[in-house]
Parts: C-alpha cells; sequence; structure tokens
C-alpha cells in the first residue's frame, strides 16, 4: 500500500486533506483485481464474492466480524473484469443493492427473484465502461455461468435474499482473502476519508463555497453529471437558506480497485420538507495529489433515522447546522436491468409523472434473449426513413436514424408543452409496454392520462435539455433532461422514451418512463423568467409605495396569506385603514434571491420602509409567488425585522 507523508488541516472547515508520496498500485487498476477485506468501519453486513474460488459470503459484523452464511456461486461466462456491454464478464469494485425483482423473470435465467446492483458505480463510467443490469440472483436448473451477473443456488437465495436490502454493500474481486487486522497505513486512510465526508457535510450544511473543492471537476463531469450546472445550482440554491437539521449516522469506509467509497445513512429535516436515505461518495486522487469526490450517489430510503428526530433521540455524528432544502434534493441514480434490456430506475417519491406502485417490487415484463437489430436493415425493411424524410428511397445510416429519433424526441417534448394533442400520435397502440427491453411502469391509457392531466395544468412550462440517443437491441431509447413548471408545482427529472417502427415504417414510442432527479435546469429556467419575476415585483412595490390600493391588492392571488390575513378582503381592509392614517413614503427592495419550492416560487429580498409618520423598517421579506393570470401573483407574505448595521 501506499505510504503517506502529511496530513494538512485546511483553515475554517476543520478539513483533513491528504497527500501520498506515491500512486496507486497497478495492481489495484488492472483486472482481476484482489482485495482482503479490513475490519474498520465496515457496516453492519455486506457481501463478499470471490469470483476465483467462486464463491459467496455474506458477512455481519456484530463485534467481532462473523461470516453468516458461505455459498457456492457462478459468474460470468467470461473471466475478467467488465468493459463493455455483452462482454460476459463480471465486473470488480464495490457494488451496492438497489431494488429487488420478485415477478416476470424468466425461471431458468434468473430463478424468479433477483436483486439489482448499480452497475456502472461513477468510477466505472468515468472508466469508461458500458453495460448495465448486474444482479444477484438465482437459476432455474443448475448453477451455469451467467451474461455477467452472480448467481447463487435457490435455496441459497431464499435464505439471504431477505437481508439484500437496499443499500447493503457488495465487494466483487477476482480473489480475497479473508478478514484481517487492518494496517496502520489502511486505518489512517479509511479515518481521514470519514472525516473528509463528514467536512463535505458540514461545508456543505454551511452552504460554503468551499464545498466545491471537494471535488474532481473533470472526473466528477464525467462520472456524474457537468460540474458547471452542478455548482451553478448549487450556488443560487446556496442564497436560498432553510434553517435544515442535516445528520450522518455510521460513515462507512470501503477500498475498491483504485477508489474509495465513504457513505452513511443522512437525514436532514426542515419546516417544510424531511428526508432521508444513504449518501454515497466516491473518492480518487485528483489532480492535486489528494483525495477528491468523483461521483455522488442517494439512494432515498426509510432508514429510521426521521422518527428518531421526531422523539428527540438523533444524534448527529457532527455539529448541527443550518442547510438549505433545494441542495439536497434526494437525486436517485439509474437503476440498472438485465443486460437484454436496457438500465432502468425506480421512482422514489409518490408524487410524480408516473409512479409505480411497490418502487422495490416493479412489475417487469419477461426477459427473453433475442439477437442484435439493425435499425437499417431489419424490422421494416431496407428503407428506414421516416415519414418526414425527403430521401425517401434511399437507406438512412444508423447515424441519420439515431439524429432524426433525437429530433423527434425533442418535437415530442415541445408539443407536450404547448399542449398540443398531436402528441398522443406518437405512441404505438399495439406495441406500448409490449416488446423486451422496455421497463413497464404505467398501461397506455394510464399514462395518457397522466400526460391529459399535465398538459390541463394552468401555464404549464418545460424547459428541456438535448436528449441522447442509444440503441438497446431492437429499440432506439432517448434520453432527455426536462424540467416541468406548473401554477402549482415544479419538477425535473428525466424523460426516457423507447422507439420502434411500426408497420408504416414509422417511428413511434413503445415505452415512456419519467424519473425525478436533479437536472441542472432550475438554474436555466430561473434566468428565463428572472425578468419576468422582477417586472411584476417593482409593479407591486410601486403600488406600495403610492398607496394605490386597488394595484396593490391586484398583486395577490384570491387566498393570499399575509401574516395572519387571509384572502384579498382582508388584505385591502388593512391596508385602507393603516393608509387612511399614515402614507408609505418610500419602499425599497436589494438583494432580491429567488428559487423554486413545491408550490410555485419562494422570493426573498431586504426591505426598507418609511412613512409620512416617521416609522422606519428594515428586514427580510419573504414571498411565494404563483403565475396565474400572466402575471406572477403573491401567495403568501411574511417579514422578519432585521438589526441595521
Amino acid at each position: 500500500m501506499p505510504k503517506f507523508c502529511s496530513l494538512l488541516r485546511l483553515s475554517g472547515l476543520g478539513i483533513l486533506a491528504l497527500t501520498l508520496l506515491c500512486g496507486w498500485p497497478k495492481d489495484s487498476l488492472a483486472e482481476n483485481w484482489r482485495t482482503n477485506i479490513r475490519d474498520i468501519f465496515l457496516p453492519s453486513h455486506f457481501v463478499a464474492v470471490d469470483k476465483e474460488k467462486q464463491k459467496f459470503f455474506f458477512y455481519e459484523k456484530n463485534s467481532p466480524l462473523k461470516l453468516k452464511y458461505e455459498f457456492v456461486c457462478t459468474t460470468g461466462q467470461k473471466p475478467g473484469d467488465k468493459q463493455v456491454i455483452n462482454d460476459l464478464k463480471t465486473p470488480e469494485g464495490i457494488y451496492f443493492v438497489e431494488y429487488k425483482i420478485a415477478n416476470g423473470l424468466d425461471f431458468r435465467e434468473y430463478g424468479g427473484v433477483a436483486y439489482t446492483l448499480n452497475y456502472p458505480n461513477p468510477v466505472d463510467k468515468l472508466r469508461g465502461k458500458t453495460g448495465h443490469g448486474i444482479w444477484i440472483h438465482s437459476k432455474g436448473f443448475g448453477l451455469v455461468p451467467t451474461k455477467g451477473c452472480v448467481a447463487i443456488g435457490l435455496q441459497e437465495i431464499d435464505t439471504v435474499g431477505p437481508k439484500l436490502t437496499p443499500g447493503t454493500a457488495v465487494i466483487v474481486a477476482e480473489g480475497m482473502t479473508p478478514p484481517t487486522a487492518i494496517s496502520k497505513e489502511d486505518k489512517l486512510t479509511a479515518q481521514i476519508l470519514r472525516q473528509q465526508m463528514q467536512a463535505w457535510t458540514n461545508a456543505w450544511s454551511a452552504r460554503s463555497a468551499r464545498m466545491f473543492d471537494f471535488y474532481d471537476r473533470e472526473a466528477y463531469s464525467k462520472a456524474t453529471e457537468d460540474f458547471a450546472a452542478f455548482k451553478a445550482n448549487k450556488e443560487r440554491v446556496f442564497k436560498m437558506i432553510q434553517d435544515i437539521r442535516l445528520f450522518n449516522r455510521d460513515i462507512h469506509v470501503l477500498e475498491g480497485p483504485g477508489y474509495w467509497v465513504t457513505w452513511a445513512e443522512q437525514c436532514y429535516t426542515a419546516s417544510n420538507h424531511t428526508s432521508e436515505g444513504i449518501r454515497r461518495l466516491y473518492w480518487q486522487k485528483g489532480a492535486d495529489n489528494r483525495f477528491k469526490i468523483v461521483g455522488m450517489e442517494w439512494l432515498p430510503r426509510d432508514v429510521g433515522m426521521l422518527a428518531e428526530y421526531k422523539k428527540g433521540q438523533l444524534i448527529a455524528q457532527g455539529p448541527q447546522v443550518t442547510v438549505d432544502d433545494g441542495s439536497d434534493a434526494p437525486t436517485k441514480r439509474h437503476l440498472s436491468m438485465p443486460e437484454d434490456a436496457p438500465d432502468e430506475k425506480t421512482p422514489t417519491r409518490r408524487r410524480q409523472l408516473l409512479a409505480v406502485s411497490d418502487p422495490l417490487v416493479p412489475a417487469l415484463r419477461p426477459n427473453n434473449p433475442f439477437k442484435e437489430f439493425n435499425w437499417t436493415t431489419e424490422q421494416s425493411g431496407a428503407n428506414a426513413n421516416t415519414p418526414n424524410d425527403d430521401s425517401a428511397d434511399k437507406p438512412l445510416t444508423q447515424e441519420q436514424i439515431l439524429a432524426k429519433v433525437g429530433k423527434l424526441a425533442e418535437r415530442f417534448m415541445t408539443l407536450l408543452g404547448q399542449k398540443d394533442p398531436q402528441v398522443f400520435d406518437f405512441f404505438s397502440q399495439t406495441k406500448f409496454n409490449r416488446l423486451p427491453g422496455v421497463f413497464k411502469q404505467r398501461s397506455l391509457r394510464g399514462t395518457i392520462r397522466d400526460l391529459e392531466q399535465l398538459q390541463n395544468s394552468p401555464n404549464l412550462d418545460i424547459t428541456q435539455d438535448k436528449p441522447t440517443v442509444e440503441e438497446s437491441k431492437n429499440l432506439i431509447i432517448t434520453k432527455q433532461n426536462v424540467l416541468i413548471h406548473d401554477q402549482n408545482t415544479t419538477q425535473e427529472g428525466e424523460y426516457r422514451l423507447f422507439w420502434t417502427r411500426d408497420d408504416d415504417d414509422n417511428f413511434v414510442i413503445v415505452g415512456l418512463n419519467f424519473f425525478p432527479k436533479t437536472t441542472g435546469l432550475a438554474a436555466v429556467w430561473l434566468e428565463k423568467i428572472s425578468l419576468s419575476v422582477n417586472h411584476d415585483l417593482e409593479i407591486w412595490r410601486k403600488a406600495w409605495e403610492k398607496g394605490d390600493v386597488d394595484a396593490y391588492v391586484g398583486c395577490y392571488a384570491n387566498n393570499a396569506l399575509q401574516q395572519g390575513r387571509r384572502g384579498l378582503n382582508f388584505i385591502r381592509r388593512q391596508k385602507e385603514e393603516l393608509w387612511s392614517r399614515v402614507k408609505p413614503l418610500e419602499v425599497t427592495l436589494s438583494g432580491l434571491r429567488i428559487m423554486p419550492v413545491t408550490n410555485g416560487l419562494k422570493v426573498d429580498m431586504t426591505q426598507t420602509y418609511t412613512d409620512s409618520s416617521g416609522k422606519k423598517e428594515h428586514g427580510l421579506k419573504t414571498l411565494i409567488l404563483r403565475y396565474e393570470e400572466n402575471q406572477w401573483k403573491i401567495i403568501q407574505e411574511d417579514w422578519q425585522n432585521l438589526p441595521r448595521n
């Protein structure tokens, strides 16, 4: 293992930074990764898979670490670390159970029950690995090598399955030694990374720009999301201060091949939002030779922390700090399906466009093997053109086909935002949810009903990114980040559309999924609407300053709440009575800050008020705005006095 030469303490944050004398061992980055299990900061239970010995180990840590189960297993048909889709290899590294599949499986291949893993993890993506659908499952008729999954016997999967809860760590290596005493170097590394995660949490909680120093920006962009968009979104929400209590519990550490993973149960709570789950950070050495974050994952789940918090029993590992709500919006990573189907993930919130009844046990279509598909020559003959193609007698290249489907996806989203009923003409009535590789969520009738409900929303506004387009067997899949805002809600996530050809040689949609996640489009949308928000707030300010009751009340929604007064009649009556005695002289607003919230926009600003009696007030004005009748109207108003400097 590498030797350590020094520890640096960064002022202000108390961050321990690790400086290494030498690089990672070459063996840790190569195929055939071998490791030993270090008994420090381990979770309560985890899985270890030894590919060489074809053994599946299930450990429980009850002081000391104990081997609970040891089973014979089988892995991929070919040796080595998985690199590309369909290479029939089992990946090597640190992975985590995502969810359970309990029906719709081919019994011979999967034994009727399976537990998905988060391959490719962020470091896999950083290294350019492809593929998906690495599971722990069984085999219906004997343990024969898999397409890349880890398989154990039918009786064994029934025994260990209930313990494979979401978030269970799974170590997969070519070879490994049993748990041994940890070396001083390994212990020091684990301790420092554990401290790094807590320091990162504290910096993020304090809305400090130092949080961004924890990241390898280039690597994070490749492995997780565009760092510039991530940073811009965080900087915006950092200005929207919310009083939140943030808790980490049981920070764990594991070393993978050339990277480390830290994770913890995490809970945050505020007056308008609470959430809990598992936060994971992936660390590698950055350009400055120190550990930097290259990947991040969030798994929303009930870990019991909210219940403890409500009882006053939750104790934070670090100091309790305030944190903005928006900067920790739970973002669930992609969940993978078998390699003969596209990767999917299960929605995590009840309130979303498309939902499933039980996110831990999604209903799936049978995943039967089928051949690779060539869009230029198969399914619809040699002519693979779309209806609007001017060169109908000339087959399109594969690149042209993908580009055309990408434009169709953009057209679909544009028509959806324009409330155009033509959007429903994209769907196949006969093939929707019926093709292998489509992750079934809602029926066609349910999907159309959800989209109709969305289009009926007042003041619908959709902001979209360019879609990405990829092939998967006999399907083309488009993935597109969107932010959807209507009069009452703002939600962002990824639309995933599955395309094929119908009998008339047209591209049609045969599957649709929507996955809530942080896309970075909130900043784009806020920039788009900021001028109109400023314009309408200036109308409100001028009406107030002039004492124009009619214009002032016209800036509020019918059921607006103003510091205990509900409804326009009460607001009007109070202002008429007040302004009959004293007249407003000056109202100044500064430091306007905007952020999306569940029911519209939250706007706060510094306000100074002076009236004819000589009264002067200085404080923080907070408004909740909702767009209705072509105007941003106030639905809630609050005031907090601030001391003058």
